[in-house]
């Protein structure tokens, strides 16, 4: 979403990957020499923030622990500005600079952490982010792997398929399936049909091996065989 807006307003963006940020001065850069002299080497991040007209992506933010938001509480506020001590100066957000943090958010996503309110409330803008619809991700897949628009409607099918057993009090089944995952599936679809095997073989090694086989005819595995069969065939 944050890269379509970026693009359709013609902006240039960065990426933070949040996950990678471990103390304070991570955001704002590193102490480098040169001819003998130390100096302060500013980050990609300050460069973008100062720019102006540009799209941050603060992605994975609620893996970034929570004690390193404060230093980002004056840029994302109304101050849009903050004191960098190792700059000795002040940071400014440019004009129409815009930023966008990534979250997945449950308890089936671990190594993340609480948001607290004080950074919450400087996103006034919430989008929650499901899986695409049926159509919408077979044409998604098509244009990934080369499968054709029936083979692929057929693994977004199955996609859709696993998604109702894995949510709701009801569910049978651990987890959902990516379309990261069907995509991934379907380029080994398109290798094995070139081959003349068995286009189906390639579930039992990208999407199978994510389930449990314990339980024997009950067990997630044998649900999802099911799945397969009932949308793919024998």
């Amino acid at each position: 979403l944050s890269l379509w807006f970026a693009a359709k307003y013609d902006r240039p963006v960065i990426i933070m990957n949040c996950a990678t940020v471990r103390e304070t001065k991570d955001w704002f850069g590193y102490r480098d020499a040169k001819d003998g002299s130390i100096f302060w080497h500013k980050s990609d991040f300050v460069r973008a923030v100062e720019k102006g007209n540009c799209v941050i992506v603060l992605d994975e933010f609620n893996r970034l622990h929570t004690t390193l938001h404060n230093s980002l509480y004056p840029l994302l506020d109304g101050r849009r500005s903050t004191f960098v001590e190792e700059l000795d100066s002040v940071v400014m957000v440019g004009p129409r600079t815009v930023f966008f943090a990534t979250a997945n958010i449950g308890f089936a996503h671990t190594g993340t952490h609480t948001m607290d309110s004080a950074i919450e409330d400087r996103f006034g803008y919430r989008l929650n982010v499901d899986f695409p619809d049926v159509t919408t991700e077979t044409k998604i897949i098509a244009s990934k792997t080369g499968l054709t628009d029936i083979q692929a409607r057929r693994l977004a099918t199955f996609g859709q398929d696993i998604r109702r057993k894995s949510v709701g009090i009801s569910s049978t089944l651990s987890r959902p399936v990516s379309t990261r995952q069907l995509i991934q599936s379907g380029i080994l679809m398109k290798k094995f049909e070139a081959r003349g095997k068995s286009m189906t073989r390639a579930l039992d090694y990208t999407i199978l091996p994510h389930y449990s086989k314990e339980g024997g005819r009950d067990s997630e595995q044998a649900q999802v065989m099911q799945l397969i069969q009932g949308v793919f065939g024998a």
